[in-house]
């Protein structure tokens, strides 16, 4: 029996629309694998995840204290501004240890001193955990400070030797790779706090809590030492090739000004990480775990929003747009968390909340565009452009930001210890009223000077 016409059309149809749908999927399908497609074969692909892992776990435990160190230093009778002194002084380390490692890394093979600073790490990372059983402040300061100094020092060197083995086994793609370690650190940063929040809590329902944190990540790092001695192979001393030096770098003013930038991304990473417990002790009463997952926001803010500031970046010639927005969230941030003093609020925990999610926007905005855009002025202003110089800004911005982190919890418990969290939050607004002015003045200055570059209004546009 012979199919009428409108059933072999009506056949046809359902045929056309089936195989448009299989096309349909498979270019899904394809868009999504595109996704996962990596340009590293597969030893830079391990070398790459071996180093951001390490990133993302000394930079972690580095930062585990946050959501119940203060608590504890004050059962102890510990003072506030001690305790932001204790918090910071890591920083100070880990400058001295950008700074030493370098010659290092010119007399012994890059593998050894990344083993061995790993390895150290893990141990004061168990030493400080140690603390829960020192009850007199007078032997818990010192212990406590000296400890800080050694697992900055082992970070400094950690990430100095990271960037050198990057710039021994990498060829392309520099400064993208340079931006990733760096952003992880900031990451690591951040999810610190939630992390040992969780961990604190579980280790307090077998009657321990501050060292069961510390202990667990110092077991990581040792696992991570044996990680490094299989997979990490670099045996070629380093060279500056460039012969560049920080002060030869920070002598021109668009890289200070993006250095400057990723202080203030520092700063307010310490601030937030030493003061945010002392905050939210005034507003409710919260579990450790749920202290962490406060703190967790800011982090999953920060991760969300670099990758869309990544693809941002490669798109505008003139990065400092995307400082500004940085500037422009944190400024959001600092205005409602406390709120400050201007604004009569009493403060409020979803108002913390909601403030997260815009630090964690600002401080990517602020690490990707410093960086971006310090790395175009180094182009600029002409000095010699190889690797070498691309690892030695990369760790000048590494640093910088350890420096803000440094000054940051300072700042934040001296001003704690006097005043509420409004008005200790303030100079921190202020803060970034300032960068905005001197950004949008360097950038005019810029434009009307032609230094350097024609910066005409289209330089803001999409190429």
């Amino acid at each position: 029996m012979n199919k009428s016409p409108d059933c072999i059309v009506k056949s046809n149809t359902q045929t056309d629309d089936n195989s448009r749908e299989r096309v349909n999927s498979y270019v899904i399908v394809r868009r999504f694998c595109k996704l996962f497609k990596t340009q590293y074969d597969s030893k830079h692909l391990v070398l790459l995840t071996v180093l951001c892992f390490g990133s993302v776990l000394t930079s972690t435990a580095a930062s585990l204290d946050g959501p119940f160190f203060p608590s504890v230093a004050e059962q102890r009778g510990i003072s506030d501004s001690w305790i932001g002194v204790i918090n910071g002084i890591i920083n100070l380390g880990f400058i001295i240890g950008s700074i030493l490692s370098r010659y290092l890394l010119s007399r012994y093979k890059p593998k050894n001193v990344l083993k061995i600073c790993v390895f150290i790490f893990g141990l004061s990372i168990c030493g400080f955990g140690s603390l829960e059983w020192c009850f007199s402040a007078k032997y818990f300061i010192p212990i406590a400070i000296f400890i800080q100094l050694v697992i900055g020092f082992q970070m400094g060197t950690y990430f100095t030797t990271s960037y050198t083995i990057i710039y021994l086994e990498f060829t392309e793609n520099l400064n993208q790779v340079y931006a990733k370690i760096e952003v992880y650190y900031s990451i690591g940063l951040i999810i610190g706090p939630p992390l040992a929040g969780f961990v604190f809590q579980l280790g307090e329902t077998f009657g321990y809590g501050f060292c069961v944190p510390f202990y667990v990540f110092a077991f990581l790092a040792l696992v991570m030492t044996i990680v490094i001695h299989l997979t990490v192979k670099t045996e070629t001393l380093y060279e500056n090739k460039g012969n560049i030096s920080y002060w030869q770098l920070m002598s021109k003013g668009g890289i200070l000004v993006n250095v400057l930038v990723t202080m203030n991304a520092g700063a307010l990473i310490g601030f937030n990480t030493t003061t945010l417990e002392l905050h939210l002790e005034d507003i409710a009463n919260l579990s450790p775990s749920m202290v962490g997952l406060v703190f967790l926001i800011s982090g999953v803010s920060l991760v969300t929003f670099n990758h869309i500031f990544e693809h941002l970046a490669h798109k505008i010639k003139q990065k400092y747009v995307i400082s500004l927005i940085g500037c422009l969230s944190a400024l959001i941030c600092l205005t409602i968390i406390g709120p400050i003093p201007m604004i009569e609020i009493e403060p409020q925990l979803y108002l913390v909340i909601i403030s997260q999610i815009f630090l964690g926007l600002g401080i990517s905005a602020l690490l990707v565009g410093a960086f971006e855009q310090g790395t175009k002025e180094n182009r600029n202003n002409v000095f010699v452009e190889s690797s070498s110089t691309t690892a030695i800004l990369s760790s000048l911005f590494t640093t910088w930001e350890a420096l803000g982190d440094a000054f940051g919890p300072v700042i934040g418990g001296t001003l704690m210890e006097s005043f509420d969290y409004s008005w200790s939050s303030f100079p921190f607004f202020a803060l970034q009223l300032i960068l905005i002015t001197i950004i949008t003045l360097f950038y005019l200055w810029r434009k009307f000077t032609n230094k350097k570059e024609d910066i005409t209004l289209e330089s803001v546009c999409y190429e």
